[in-house]
């Protein structure tokens, strides 16, 4: 049932976000894929992933866009990182603060593998925006951009603030996300996820 809001004398429906996958991982996994082709469909085209309590033992924790049910694009991906806390906090280093240019993917845990000693583990709110209004889509922009934020114990620099944000320049992904390793092993073996929808200005 939708909410609505009044005056008392005129209303309107309130749009809330929407829980659109949510899960838990317990065991190995070598990735998990959210579908959101659905709900861009349906006039959503912003999304939240927020992840809690991830464990990736010595492995780079990544995100992908999803060009169909089982494809990915693995090219195209430019942005910029940083990761600074614990051990090293100097930005100006690159060693805490980078680039990347044509990517293979995303790269949320900044560049560094999880050392989490079992229990420091990650915790990310990861921004998605893959728009449906023609507005946008009618110039054919570069998209989907992905932006996050942070905590997790990774390597080197041990427990750490990170952030990242760029986006994926191959028009191709617009089906959904995949995360995990980077190089697609099983290593990742805790982590709750939410990915929640909202719709776009002009989807109202």
């Amino acid at each position: 049932m939708a909410l609505i809001q009044t005056d008392g004398t005129t209303a309107r429906t309130i749009e809330s976000a929407v829980v659109w996958r949510q899960g838990t991982i317990s065991s190995g996994t070598a990735y998990v894929d959210l579908q959101y082709s659905d709900a861009r469909g349906a006039g959503y085209g912003f999304f939240k992933l927020v992840l809690q309590g991830v464990r990736i033992p010595t492995k780079e924790l990544a995100l992908w866009g999803m060009q169909n049910s089982s494809s990915v694009s693995t090219t195209g991906y430019y942005g910029g990182i940083f990761a600074h806390g614990e051990n090293g906090a100097h930005l100006s280093n690159q060693s805490h603060s980078d680039r990347f240019h044509n990517h293979g993917f995303f790269p949320l845990s900044a560049k560094r593998n999880g050392e989490e000693s079992n229990i420091y583990l990650g915790h990310y709110t990861i921004y998605i925006s893959d728009p449906v209004g023609s507005n946008i889509t009618g110039i054919n922009a570069a998209y989907p951009t992905v932006w996050w934020q942070g905590s997790h114990r990774v390597s080197s620099l041990l427990a750490v603030n990170l952030q990242g944000g760029g986006v994926n320049n191959q028009r191709d992904s617009h089906y959904g996300v995949r995360f995990g390793a980077s190089d697609g092993s099983s290593n990742m073996d805790r982590c709750q996820y939410t990915l929640t929808a909202y719709k776009e200005g002009g989807q109202y």
